[in-house]
């Protein structure tokens, strides 16, 4: 990912916004390429689990296993590196009890039924 002013900056991100109970999810592949969807969040009081799945051409962005976002348009096809910061809005302060980063599939594993115990005799 390359930082600074005028280069290029692909990223998948979450924001906040201005306004009550609003987040900002942002998709771009190059300074100039954008994608942006505010949606609100019923109740930032209580505790949320966030999700972002990156696939090829798609980005979604999950509140408490919900989509709230689709992103088709500039989605990056290079890897990215996961970065917490605090922006450039004053919209209070974010409190964070985990973070989780993987590797995500489409469509995700699946297995059948477990079947009887095996023993070695």
């Amino acid at each position: 990912m390359k930082v600074g002013s005028g280069q290029n900056v692909s990223c998948l991100g979450v924001y906040g916004w201005n306004f009550d109970n609003q987040i900002g999810y942002r998709t771009r592949n190059s300074y100039e390429n954008l994608e942006y969807t505010v949606v609100t969040i019923p109740d930032f009081t209580t505790w949320h689990i966030f999700e972002t799945r990156w696939t090829s051409g798609e980005a979604e962005y999950l509140v408490d296993e919900e989509v709230l976002a689709t992103h088709t348009n500039y989605v990056p096809t290079t890897d990215l590196h996961i970065i917490f910061t605090e922006g450039n809005v004053d919209c209070g302060t974010v409190y964070t009890d985990w973070i989780f980063l993987r590797k995500f599939v489409a469509p995700e594993p699946t297995h059948g039924w477990w079947g009887p115990e095996e023993t070695v005799e």
